[in-house]
């Protein structure tokens, strides 16, 4: 799967649509020109009152009956009025076909995985007490599919969690790309492989709405988590393990443990595994890639960012963190100094002077001009070596 699902890929007996008369008009005009009316619906093997019926523009099509017609005679589907299931609630001026590679298709995917979910009865839900996100599951749905009939109402009377429902037609639509109806936390779903493919953009608008549904920022611990879970059966949580693959896309590195388990009246023990991102380096650039709706998480991530009073590297990678840095200092003057690389990183010249000498015994820098004293005072010159 591409990430686009095209109206020949929902062939189901279910599924009914509503043309404009126009189109009606013309595929009317082919049959009658060509055939008797029972004669060709022997041909397509459907009942010839159903197709007397619906060229009378008084009734919707099924989709699989349709698609025979427009085969027979060589022609695309097209001119949709609306697209429904069983439950009567329509999409209305429907595309022939739906992406959801798009900055609302992966957030739309995201949500469902996220504080959303399918219903057995292939009805998809999206539920939260933030207005933002509400409003933005709405209008990415309607991105997605076009005018589509909705519902919102409150979770109990007094209750400031709002529930959207969408029609069992979207939920069959997204069945296509993987996602199963019921509950996550025994299905254990994973992310559609496609996105794995797209644009750094797309991936980051995906992790955006993750972390608005499912994230976690703690200043006191300084970093910033999503959590699921899934039961005890269930060996590891792929959706954390998917996310922790989409960071590492974007070049951030993160942490995967489990959390805790614990009882649940609803079947077997639960598991919580969480997607940790510690260290100010790794939680600034996920900042610079996010694009969230949740703007108390959103002001929190910036004062977790400010309560760092230094940048910090994390250990593993160090080295390669401060030859980056000055690969791009280099790249921009020639050469770097102590002062240089003091700037870019927040660190003091003296902890930046010690920096180049131990880079130098490791043979990984070269001086090209040696620092001046006196009057004429310049600091070393300094490049990477390749």
């Amino acid at each position: 799967m591409n990430g686009i699902v095209t109206l020949e890929d929902l062939l189901e007996k279910e599924i009914f649509i509503e043309l404009k008369p126009e189109f009606i008009e013309k595929i009317e005009n082919l049959i009658r020109r060509n055939f008797k009316i029972k004669d060709f619906s022997e041909k397509i093997e459907i009942s010839s009152r159903v197709l007397s019926h619906w060229l009378n523009k008084e009734s919707s099509i099924r989709l699989d009956i349709f698609k025979n017609i427009t085969e027979f005679f060589g022609i695309k589907i097209q001119n949709l009025l609306t697209i429904r299931g069983k439950d009567g609630f329509k999409i209305n001026n429907s595309r022939p076909y739906f992406d959801f590679r798009t900055s609302s298709g992966v957030r739309f995917i995201a949500a469902i995985l996220g504080d959303g979910g399918i219903k057995k009865n292939q009805g998809l839900f999206y539920s939260n007490s933030n207005i933002d996100l509400i409003n933005g599951f709405i209008n990415d749905s309607k991105q997605i599919f076009g005018d589509v009939e909705f519902t919102v109402r409150k979770k109990t009377k007094d209750s400031n969690v709002r529930i959207v429902s969408l029609p069992s037609i979207c939920g069959k639509i997204i069945a296509q790309l993987g996602l199963k109806p019921g509950s996550k936390v025994e299905n254990n779903p994973s992310i559609p492989k496609f996105i794995f493919h797209l644009r750094e953009k797309q991936i980051a608008e995906f992790i955006s709405q993750i972390i608005d549904d499912e994230g976690s920022v703690s200043i006191a611990s300084r970093h910033i988590k999503v959590g699921f879970c899934v039961t005890e059966t269930e060996e590891r949580s792929n959706l954390i393990d998917d996310i922790q693959k989409l960071l590492l896309n974007l070049g951030i590195e993160s942490s995967v443990y489990q959390y805790e388990e614990y009882n649940s009246t609803r079947g077997p023990k639960r598991k919580k595994w969480q997607v940790e991102v510690h260290s100010s380096i790794r939680l600034n650039k996920l900042y610079s890639l996010l694009n969230l709706r949740h703007r108390n998480k959103k002001q929190k991530f910036k004062e977790l960012l400010g309560s760092f009073k230094v940048i910090c590297f994390p250990k593993k990678n160090c080295n390669e963190i401060y030859l980056s840095r000055m690969k791009v200092i280099e790249k921009k003057k020639g050469y770097f100094t102590s002062f240089d690389l003091s700037k870019e990183t927040g660190r003091v010249v003296g902890t930046c002077r010690n920096l180049i000498l131990k880079f130098r015994k490791l043979n990984l820098i070269e001086c090209i001009q040696a620092y001046c004293t006196g009057h004429l005072h310049t600091p070393g010159r300094y490049k990477v070596i390749d």
